[in-house]
Formats: structure tokens, C-alpha cells, sequence
């Protein structure tokens, strides 16, 4: 770990963190820059991140929120004392891998495949969601509900693991689960289900742009596919296909990865989700336009270092 003196009285700290550790590390500065200060606080994102890891550091445990509204719902009494709980780090890992019958990597969810031995490590501390490969239920009528119950909830997010959209590693923990095709509030019936396959993990921003698709106002097409399979069809005609991240890693000995024609692995498609090109470029565009001068350059920031702080 190193500390240098930066500009404006600040300093950048640069340091090499276990896998697991630097999500859990990540994933709490996220909640606490979400969750401890009000809508009117003045900061961005990772200013506010940045406040809750020194937080962390001096002892106070939480963010003070800088809104100066004497009524902000998110004021410190004197007595409060942050509530202690884990940070939520997701990982999928097949039942054989976590009985020791097989090595086969698991999925920290945002950064990637870590090996047997440490999502081992990490299951002994671990509370577990039991995913089982697809078996039909009967219809309940929670499908025609707009809200998923909390199994669909489970199994989504543990199967598509990140955020659908191409280049986007958003772990599916702390995604919102949007309808495929639109739930159709006057008249459920007609389609639209709240059922597993009709839902995908998709962060806010990139659930943003599929709405915005849905409502013709981009020139974006976003179709599912068999398999969990989406589709993102850019206004200029580029394509590029995600597949559920989780599943390859919960069930190993099932996974089927994308073959062309003649029953060869798609090297291309393959290439296309690590380096998405010219769509993850043009979804940039996109979401240049639907937010403030402050927001892009967060976000251009954050191309350049996915988890920088």
C-alpha cells in the first residue's frame, strides 16, 4: 500500500488487496455512500466513497451527511452507533467444487473467477442460497404480481450473477431485476410475466437505457434470447450477445458456451463480452445523455479504473 500527495489538499491511496477482500471493501464504501446520507448531499459518488473508507479509518464507523438541512432524515444523534454487519460479497460456486469432489473456479461477482481453495475459505463464513438448475413449477399467480417473490429474486441474480448489459460488471446482488417484456399493470394476464425467465439483473443505469429502448426513444434494441441470452442491438446496427455469468460456475458440468454453425466455440462472442468494442462505446454515448456534467465524469472515471475510488 502507498499514499501520495495529490492536488487540492488530497492523496491518492493505491493498494493490492486479496480478490475477496477488496470486493467486501468495496462493497461496503458502496453501501455506506448510499445509505448514510441524504438525496440533498452535495457530493458525488465516489467523493462520498472516499469519506466513508477514511470513516472507516478514523473509527467513526459512518458518513456525516454535508446536506445542512436541520430536519435531514439522515442526521447523527449523539447516542447512534453504526450498526455492525458484513458486507454483502456475492459468490457462485457449484456444489461439487464446494464439497471438494471438484477444483472448478467460482464467481466473486464484479470481478471475476477466483479459485476452489478461497471460495472455500470464504463458504465457511458464508450463508448460503441453495440455486438448483431450472425445474418447471406450476403457476402460482405470483407471476402476475409485479414484484418477484424472494426464490425468483435467489435465482436470478445467482444465475446471471453481474448486470446483463455488455461491459458492465455491477455484481447482480445489488441490481435491479427488470421485465424483459413490460409487465402490464392494467391487464397482468396479457404477458410480461414476473417469472425467472422474464426478469434480468440490470444495474440502474443500464435498466435506465432498456427502458428508454422499450419506449422506441433511443434507437436501442434489447431481446432475450433462450438460455438467458441477451441481445444488445445498438442505433447503428452493432450487436453483442451477454450470457448469464453465474451459471458456467454453478453448474459447471452443464454449461454449454456459444458454437457457430459448425459446432465450434465462438471465440468471437467470447472476445466480444471481455472487450465489447464498439457497443460498450456507444452505450457510453448513450448514457452520456442522460446525465449531469458530474455523472459523466464520474463515469468516464470509472471506465478507466472499474473499482476506482
Amino acid at each position: 500500500m502507498s499514499i501520495t500527495a495529490a492536488d487540492n489538499g488530497t492523496a491518492v491511496v493505491d493498494a493490492v488487496l486479496p480478490a475477496v477482500g477488496g470486493q467486501t471493501l468495496y462493497e461496503r464504501l458502496r453501501e455506506m455512500a448510499s445509505t448514510q446520507v441524504c438525496s440533498g448531499d452535495p457530493r458525488n459518488t465516489r467523493q462520498r466513497r472516499a469519506a466513508a473508507l477514511v470513516a472507516l479509518a478514523d473509527g467513526t464507523g459512518r458518513l456525516v451527511c454535508q446536506c445542512g438541512r436541520p430536519d435531514c432524515p439522515r442526521a447523527v444523534g449523539d447516542g447512534d452507533v453504526p450498526e455492525a454487519r458484513k458486507a454483502l460479497v456475492q459468490v457462485g460456486v457449484s456444489a461439487e467444487t464446494l464439497a471438494g469432489l471438484r477444483d472448478n473456479p467460482a464467481l466473486l461477482a464484479g470481478l471475476g473467477a477466483i479459485d476452489a481453495d478461497l471460495a472455500r475459505r470464504v463458504a465457511r463464513h458464508a450463508r448460503f442460497d441453495i440455486i438448483t438448475e431450472k425445474i418447471e413449477k406450476p403457476e402460482t399467480g405470483m407471476e402476475l404480481r409485479y414484484r418477484p417473490g424472494a426464490e425468483v429474486v435467489r435465482r436470478v441474480r445467482a444465475l446471471d450473477g453481474i448486470c446483463r448489459a455488455p461491459g458492465c460488471h455491477v455484481p447482480a446482488a445489488v441490481t435491479d431485476l427488470d421485465h424483459q417484456d413490460r409487465f402490464d399493470h392494467t391487464d397482468p394476464e396479457s404477458g410480461g410475466h414476473t417469472t425467472e425467465d422474464n426478469l434480468g439483473a440490470r444495474c440502474r443505469r443500464h435498466h435506465r437505457l432498456k427502458t428508454l429502448a422499450d419506449n422506441n426513444a433511443n434507437g436501442w434494441q434489447v431481446i432475450h434470447h433462450p438460455e438467458r441470452e441477451v441481445e444488445w442491438r445498438t442505433p447503428t446496427g452493432d450487436s453483442v450477445t451477454t450470457t448469464p455469468e453465474g451459471v458456467e460456475f454453478l453448474f459447471p458440468s452443464t454449461f454449454v458456451p456459444p458454437v457457430t454453425a459448425a459446432g465450434v466455440p465462438e471465440v468471437e462472442a467470447v472476445g466480444s463480452l471481455l472487450d465489447p468494442g464498439a457497443v460498450v462505446m456507444e452505450l457510453t454515448s448513450m448514457l452520456m445523455a442522460y446525465t449531469t456534467p458530474a455523472q459523466r465524469k464520474t463515469f468516464r472515471s470509472g471506465r478507466r479504473a472499474r473499482h476506482n475510488m
